[in-house]
């Protein structure tokens, strides 16, 4: 944990992240045993961290966050991704309510057929050869971005990977696609 958080706050242009964790011991624990890469960040004032159950957790953020994020990278173990924030609103779709409408939503491991059910686009991607894990799977989700049709944007800024440049026109790391017009008209 937080080593994300770590990359994300090379981006200059960066307003705000919240981290929604369960205890301190886990954003304490990864700083210890990971290093500087996994420092939770306390002072900086960019960054907040929301301990407690996931799913009551967002019903106390402020209503202001709700429709304003560019960005939410969910990384929850599957016992969260089963609660329910309310009666008929599941954790995925209440994370899914704090983006703008161009916003992209990023969840680790297999979940396209979910997102995909939220979002008007969406993109499951495989990274092979990923540090510790042999690969990745990540899916991604947006009201407004056509995953396949958007060009890449280069922020110039120093990562821990190698970031993809480009995608070829052979999608190399494209492993599942699909827009969702019924669902949104």
């Amino acid at each position: 944990d937080s080593m994300l958080l770590h990359e994300i706050l090379k981006y200059e242009s960066l307003e705000l992240v919240i981290g929604l964790e369960l205890d301190q011991q886990v954003t304490r624990g990864a700083f210890k045993h990971f290093g500087a890469g996994s420092q939770p960040h306390f002072d900086n004032e960019k960054v907040q961290w929301w301990y407690g159950d996931a799913a009551k957790t967002m019903l106390m953020l402020p209503k202001e966050y709700y429709g304003s994020f560019d960005i939410v990278l969910v990384d929850l173990s599957e016992t969260v991704m089963s609660l329910l924030v309310t009666d008929g609103l599941d954790i995925l779709t209440a994370l899914s309510l704090l983006l703008k409408q161009e916003g992209i939503f990023i969840k680790n491991e297999m979940y396209f057929e979910q997102l995909s059910e939220i979002f008007q686009h969406t993109i499951q991607i495989h990274y092979l050869d990923v540090p510790l894990i042999c690969n990745q799977a990540m899916s991604l989700g947006s009201k407004s971005v056509d995953f396949l049709k958007t060009k890449l944007t280069d922020h110039k800024v120093e990562t821990m990977f190698e970031p993809v440049k480009e995608l070829d026109h052979d999608f190399v790391l494209v492993h599942d696609s699909r827009t969702n017009h019924s669902a949104f008209q």
